[in-house]
């Protein structure tokens, strides 16, 4: 090795050097001694070929100038000089060559590697040398090249950088020619020294890194080194971090529900023979088969090994260690599953288990929220918007809210309502629900279960003797099903009996119009999801005191939080009043939600228990709770209320809870957690091994992913959420709740400036605008211009025209998103896409072909979608935008605008932002679709406002009209409508607005904005009213 470092530089100093000092010798520079010029005279040759010699140096020398360049600042240019393919390969090898000497690649970013075939070759030794001096080989590993790999992603995914191409490069003779060429699938490289990417988590420190991934506490050093650009103090890393490990080929990385990286399977390396080898192959990979284009989450498949000698391994969550007996035979295999760094997060691992019912809630309440939120911002501001972790966290929601309930069996087994033995047997099968009347449901599953509930209510409200106790409720792909304790004599309008059950399928809730007044169970909550009929709810006022009880307190704040959420959030539960007994009142608190109180004391909440069920229990009417909170009348008086204590509880304290509560039916319910499995559980959790097909459970030390609930004789999968989840929750509420605003860029504050500047933020997942106004007049839209390029229409229904290729058969509504993605993120990589959007990567790579073939290339032959073989993507300059170009026009700030621009902008209005988005699509567009809506009123209201204050009351009312399509039923912009109209005189269009604007203020259960009053007072009486 050091020879050849030896010969490099000496090849880079004699081409450096040696041709200026043998051109300055034997070149010929005399042009004053040609005096005649004939082609008898070999001395104008002699000039020309030293010119040609001169430069031809100097062409050598810009090559070796721009590697070094590269190699020193990490700069990669997206330019390509011709002629300079070959010395700058040359040039890169040399460098590499002769100054690699330790791998430090610059500071990693998260990752996702592409799944690949990764072959890890032991080098043989010597049979001499292995007896001399037993050691162990230092594995290189071989990198099977397949269809869509680079250099830069390659270096990316073993480096942590694309910088380090050159090292793959150098390292490999294969690419001497042209290390920029495309790579032929099949072609193995080495990897010289790899790095392995973790992310630092909480609790984490440089020696338990170092002891779970290289399996002793002592090599935290080593991380140190390795981690020197961002390392300063070995006593402090953050959380959040991507640092850079030795390469271990024997360590298998797993994750626990939370994304936490840790050693799953470690096998000791055997003593080198002359013909070991060892190979590591990714369980499953990602194919770029069409069959792939629906937006599937990656998988990984579990551990397998295979060896040709005697070898024991841990499983997941023992000690994390192997040991492999050394064994005579030439080789030993061992295949781990895939990095987790190297993968996406599915939707489910970052959901944290939710449902799809559960999901609809938080993304219904969260929505609720920002709605709120919109009706108070003044013009000219804006709300803080997610981040990329927060949008992946809000996409993983959509995607579940979306994904279809479970399929119910044909035929189902018999289930006795309740568990109680006693109890008759319910037969359902599929042709039953599926046979209901009605088409496709087309509302949120969480809204069309509010509503089954309230017609129950309403039934039981004109029959008062009809009212049942529920035994559980039953969700599906097709409908819901109410099982009750007793025989329901008739059934609401749309519902079919079938034993003691009620059923109704979604198609038919979808056409049934929401009724008045509460629900049948407000306390409805989620136990978990069941292989047979789905996903099984309860109502938690039917129990009483609803204990849950685990073995050491495995999963129940799980169990607690999912609980917490749904309750906080499901639209059935409005008319509920939560208490909560929390240490992490976080949720609580960003909800803002007037129902749900938090108790930091136990004893103050046991007194405030006590004394609002001794209450209900004085109270004269002898009626039961329920037949009171159906009447209208009484609703209010009697709210159901639900307890839930997330701290644990002293036998003492769990005693005074049931005196209260248990057996009192005065609609108080109280949730515990107790600490071990007791007979007075209610809810029983374990988390009893899976068993293999042979019979045996799995080994496990720490829980398995699936906990089994157990509800009298039912088992099924508990709904859990995990404290990263809630998190997550906790601050998507937080930003939609907040009244903290800053200015919007669209808007002129302070001295004007000069330019526009979109820019991809640092983790390529959200753009940041930074707007710099000027005083110049912006040009008009180029609307109709762009016929024969490109041309994405995000401002309504979504759209992309303009396009040379053919559009694809399948997945177009998603290589649109795709489009869109791009256009708003230039120059991300691909690892960032598959991240922001939560697909696979080779459901990502599919669907960036199908988009590539139809965009297609300009009139100069050049891909409007070129391949990335830098390692970043970017569309090109041509493909345009109606947000982008809504952006150039109103630079300069919509208040600095004249009219004619402002109506301009409003023409580019087609519909709400992102219009026709699916459900489970375009989560990650948040910003953008909020960043539009908020724009486009403001355009509307200051053009209404400009266009009245000429007298042109027509074009006010289109402003503000055409404004209201993108944000309805904005206070502003009707208050604008309202001030038209008046000056326009059409009485009777002012008082229908003034009680538009005044119904939606009582529906939301918001206050009018102080303008909003005077112009409806002005309007309607004429005058402002007196006041002190």
């Amino acid at each position: 090795m050091m020879m050849r470092r030896l010969l490099a530089v000496a090849t880079l100093v004699i081409l450096a050097v040696g041709p200026p000092l043998a051109l300055l010798r034997l070149g010929f520079t005399d042009v004053s001694a040609i005096a005649v010029w004939s082609l008898s005279d070999v001395r104008p040759a002699l000039l020309v070929m030293t010119a040609a010699a001169w430069l031809a140096w100097a062409w050598w020398s810009l090559a070796v100038l721009i590697e070094v360049v590269i190699r020193l600042s990490g700069w990669r240019p997206h330019v390509r000089l011709v002629g300079l393919g070959f010395p700058r390969a040359l040039a890169a090898g040399l460098l590499t060559v002769a100054f690699t000497a330790v791998n430090l690649p610059a500071q990693a970013a998260p990752v996702v590697a592409p799944a690949s075939a990764v072959s890890v070759t032991a080098e043989p030794q010597s049979r001499s040398l292995q007896a001399a001096e037993p050691t162990v080989a230092k594995p290189a590993v071989v990198h099977r090249v397949v269809a869509g790999d680079d250099l830069w992603s390659l270096a990316e995914q073993y480096y942590g950088e694309g910088v380090q191409w050159r090292q793959i490069a150098a390292a490999n003779a294969v690419l001497g020619a042209d290390p920029l060429a495309e790579l032929v699938s099949g072609t193995d490289l080495e990897i010289p020294d790899p790095v392995t990417l973790i992310t630092v988590q909480r609790g984490d420190t440089l020696s338990k890194l170092a002891q779970r991934h290289l399996g002793d506490a002592h090599r935290w050093p080593e991380i140190r080194a390795l981690n020197a650009d961002r390392i300063h103090d070995p006593d402090e890393i953050d959380i959040g971090w991507t640092l850079r490990l030795p390469w271990s080929p024997t360590v298998q990385q797993t994750t626990d529900g939370s994304g936490r990286e840790g050693v799953g399977l470690e096998t000791a390396e055997a003593p080198a023979s002359p013909t070991s080898e060892t190979t590591a192959v990714p369980p499953s990979t990602e194919t770029s088969s069409p069959t792939s284009g629906e937006g599937a989450a990656p998988t990984t498949g579990e551990a397998a090994a295979s060896t040709t000698g005697e070898a024991t391994a841990t499983t997941p969550g023992a000690d994390g260690t192997a040991e492999t007996t050394p064994s005579l035979t030439p080789s030993a295999t061992v295949t781990p599953a895939a990095s987790e760094v190297s993968r996406v997060p599915s939707t489910q691992e970052l959901a944290g288990g939710l449902t799809a019912i559960s999901a609809a809630a938080v993304l219904g309440g969260v929505a609720l929220a920002r709605r709120l939120q919109r009706q108070s911002r003044p013009v000219g501001r804006r709300f803080v918007q997610p981040g990329a972790d927060l949008s992946r966290y809000a996409t993983a929601l959509e995607h579940v809210a979306a994904a279809p309930l479970p399929a119910v069996a044909a035929p189902l087994p018999a289930v006795r309502a309740g568990g109680d033995p006693s109890a008759p047997v319910i037969r359902r099968d599929a042709a039953a629900l599926t046979n209901l009347p009605g088409g496709v449901a087309s509302a949120r599953k969480d809204v069309l279960l509010t509503r089954a509930m309230r017609q129950i209510a309403a039934h039981w409200r004109g029959a008062p003797g009809e009212v049942r106790n529920l035994a559980s409720a039953t969700l599906d792909e097709t409908g819901v099903t109410f099982d009750f304790t007793e025989d329901p004599s008739s059934a609401p309008d749309g519902f079919a009996r079938i034993g003691t059950a009620l059923v109704i399928s979604w198609a038919t809730l979808s056409g049934v119009a929401d009724g008045d007044g509460p629900v049948a169970f407000p306390a409805l909550v989620t136990v978990g999801r069941d292989r047979q009929s789905g996903v099984v709810m309860l109502d938690a006022l039917e129990s009483g005191v609803l204990a849950i009880a685990c073995e050491a307190g495995q999963g129940r704040d799980e169990v607690l939080s999912s609980l917490l959420i749904e309750l906080g959030c499901a639209p059935w539960a409005d008319e509920l009043d939560l208490h909560v007994m929390t240490d992490d009142p976080a949720f609580v608190a960003a909800s803002g939600s007037a129902r749900i109180t938090a108790h930091s004391d136990v004893a103050e909440a046991l007194r405030a228990l006590e004394g609002a069920a001794s209450a209900r229990a004085a109270a004269e009417d002898a009626r039961p709770w329920r037949q009171r909170h159906l009447d209208p009348d009484l609703a209010g008086i009697w709210p159901p209320q639900v307890w839930l204590f997330e701290r644990s509880l002293s036998e003492a304290e769990q005693e005074r809870v049931r005196t209260a509560v248990d057996g009192q039916e005065d609609g108080i319910a109280a949730v515990l957690g107790l600490e071990e499995s007791s007979s007075a559980a209610d809810w029983r959790l374990d988390w009893t091994p899976e068993v293999t097909a042979g019979g045996a459970p799995h080994a496990a030390v720490e829980p398995p992913a699936c906990p089994a609930v157990h509800v009298g004789e039912r088992t099924v999968r508990p709904q859990t959420i995990s404290a990263d989840t809630r998190e997550a929750i906790t601050d998507l509420f937080a930003l939609a709740t907040t009244s903290v605003t800053e200015p919007a860029p669209w808007w002129r504050e302070g001295d004007p400036m000069d330019i526009v500047s979109l820019r991809p933020g640092n983790d390529g997942a959200r753009q940041e605008a930074d707007v710099r106004w000027g005083t110049q007049v912006p040009p008009e839209p180029e609307t109709g211009a762009c016929g024969d390029l490109p041309r994405l229409h995000l401002l309504g229904p979504i759209e992309l025209t303009g396009c040379a290729g053919q559009a694809p058969t399948r997945a177009l509504r998603q290589c649109v998103e795709y489009c869109a993605w791009l256009h708003l993120h230039p120059g991300s990589s691909p690892q960032q896409m598959g991240r922001a959007l939560l697909v696979a990567e080779g459901t990502r790579r599919s669907n960036m072909s199908r988009l590539r073939t139809w965009l297609g290339a300009g009139p100069e032959g050049s891909l409007f979608l070129p391949d990335a073989y830098s390692g970043r993507i970017q569309l090109a300059d041509d493909v345009s935008s109606d947000w982008g170009d809504l952006l150039v026009l109103t630079a300069p700030g919509v208040n600095g605008l004249g009219l004619e621009h402002l109506l301009a902008a409003l023409r580019m209005v087609r519909g709400a932002p992102l219009a026709d988005a699916a459900p489970g699509q375009w989560g990650w567009a948040e910003e953008l679709r909020a960043d539009a809506g908020a724009l486009i009123r403001d355009v509307g209201v200051v053009a209404a406002r400009k266009a009245r204050a000429v007298g042109d009351v027509e074009t006010a009312r289109w402003a503000a009209s055409r404004a209201l399509v993108a944000a309805p039923e904005d206070e502003l912009l009707m208050v604008e409508r309202i001030k038209t109209e008046q000056q326009a005189g059409r009485t009777d269009d002012v008082r229908r607005l003034v009680h538009s604007v005044t119904r939606t203020a009582r529906t939301l259960g918001i206050d009018l904005l102080p303008e909003t009053v005077d112009a409806c007072q002005e309007a309607v009486e004429g005058r402002l009213r007196a006041r002190s």
